[in-house]
């Protein structure tokens, strides 16, 4: 059973359930609905085509069938996420499976209010910008380790995710963050203190941060506003009070 290509696309709806036995979200099957906030998606379905969720900017929630747990996450069964299959959504968090084993080109791109992701899959290829474009994306897990290629955005997110968690990640996957730190550490601090995560600073912070540099940091943080906390704890480092965290391990 499928979901035919384009069936919802651009219509009112605003929940769906798709039925138990399809295999197949065909491509841009909701695309544009923007008023879809709630899918739930059943535990037979095995590819999400290409756009087949794209520009729905108000799907919040993804919810497998049968299960009321709820932060988002995509059903066990699922092995493909065709590109731009949620572009535009407006998920806050997704739990992506370790039978996912192909995440396509911008699947999330531009999902301005996700900040939270788990990619579980040990062997699942994550395309070109699949995760682009959402700023406030900071926290989460990659399990491979993201990215194959290196770019700069995707390294920058990589090393975000890393320190929002470290205590997740391997060894290798560590060294590789720090040597990304070393070379744009301004980078990595401006973004962390724009999404104010304090967990990710603490985490820097016992990693080592450039004396020098922090000045700078406390400006931003002020130019800002609202971070107040991370003004005091940047302003205990520069003067070094801060607690003595153990070495980051590498």
């Amino acid at each position: 059973m499928r979901i035919e290509q384009e069936r919802f696309a651009g219509s009112d709806i605003t929940e769906y359930t798709v039925p138990d036995g399809v295999t197949v979200i065909e491509a841009g099957a909701f695309m544009e609905c923007s008023g879809l906030r709630t899918v739930v998606l059943p535990e037979s379905l095995e590819i999400i085509e290409e756009g087949a969720f794209c520009g729905c900017s108000s799907l919040g929630e993804i919810r497998i069938l049968h299960n009321t747990k709820t932060i988002s996450a995509i059903p066990g069964s699922v092995e493909t996420i065709g590109e731009y299959a949620f572009a535009g959504c407006g998920l806050e968090s997704i739990t992506i499976p370790e039978s996912v084993n192909m995440i396509g080109e911008r699947a999330l791109w531009e999902c301005k209010y996700l900040r939270h992701v788990d990619v579980l899959g040990p062997s699942a290829v994550i395309m070109k910008d699949a995760l682009g474009a959402c700023p406030q994306l900071i926290d989460g897990y990659i399990a491979p380790g993201y990215p194959a290629v290196d770019t700069i955005p995707s390294e920058l997110l990589f090393t975000l995710l890393l320190y929002s968690c470290p205590e997740r990640h391997t060894q290798a996957h560590r060294k590789r963050a720090l040597h990304f730190l070393h070379g744009s550490e301004e980078l990595v601090v401006r973004r962390i203190i724009e999404t104010g995560s304090r967990k990710s600073l603490d985490n820097l912070i016992v990693a080592g941060l450039s004396p020098d540099r922090i000045p700078g940091y406390v400006s931003y943080c002020k130019e800002l506003g609202g971070r107040q906390d991370m003004v005091i704890k940047l302003l205990a480092v520069s003067a070094g009070n801060a607690r003595g965290e153990e070495e980051f391990a590498l």
